[in-house]
């Protein structure tokens, strides 16, 4: 399994003033397959992240997620082993097949960090002057003292934007075929329980948007 650990450290230790934010950037629907009208009952939910807290993070917000609309939703991580995640060598798809419809389940949901970016951008100082009598400062000496004396400057600075891009992909478990694909950016991600009330919030809009969601 691939090591998303570094893309995801940011989740719980990256603080910053300003509230996160995600958004949809695209989506695609298999409409073909969706409209073939199967109902689906229970979700396996797969974030495939080595961080263990995020991972069981994003899986039982996903899994919660899913239970709200009527549905039943496993988490990998309380079925796929230990061995999985320990070693270079991926698991066969026999195996991994084998233990999400042994759960009973009949539709996939995968998520997974494709890449992340940041940009530097320098934020200019800025100078204030409080309210002071109108006559001319440069007049005499304590009109200039007392207008500059009242000044207020602000430094300018470097910020650091963070932009995180994850996918989210829907399978049916018995034919391994794709119902629905999304992509999403997150920028400066605050904690990781903003990080991942946002990603819900945008995930759930677009799949009702999409038609994959019934209103």
């Amino acid at each position: 399994m691939r090591k998303f650990c570094h893309l995801f450290l940011f989740l719980s230790v990256f603080a910053m003033s300003c509230s996160s934010s995600t958004k949809m950037t695209g989506s695609w629907m298999n409409k073909e397959a969706v409209s073939a009208n199967k109902e689906y009952k229970q979700f396996f939910v797969s974030a495939f992240v080595d961080n263990i807290q995020v991972r069981q993070g994003i899986e039982a917000t996903l899994a919660n997620e899913v239970q709200s609309r009527g549905k039943m939703a496993v988490k990998s991580i309380d079925h796929y082993p230990p061995s999985f995640s320990n070693t270079k060598t991926p698991p066969s798809r026999e195996e991994l097949l084998s233990i999400i419809r042994a759960t009973g389940s009949d539709g996939i949901i995968t998520v997974v960090v494709k890449e992340k970016d940041s940009e530097t951008r320098y934020i200019p100082g800025t100078t204030s002057f409080a309210p002071y009598p109108s006559y001319g400062y440069y007049g005499s000496y304590y009109g200039y003292y007392g207008h500059n004396s009242m000044a207020f400057f602000t430094p300018g600075y470097y910020t650091t934007e963070k932009y995180y891009f994850l996918e989210t992909n829907v399978y049916d478990a018995a034919t391994e075929q794709i119902l629905w694909s999304g992509q999403s950016q997150t920028l400066n991600p605050g904690s990781l329980e903003s990080f991942e009330r946002d990603y819900i919030v945008a995930l759930v809009s677009q799949m009702k948007k999409d038609g994959l969601i019934r209103k």
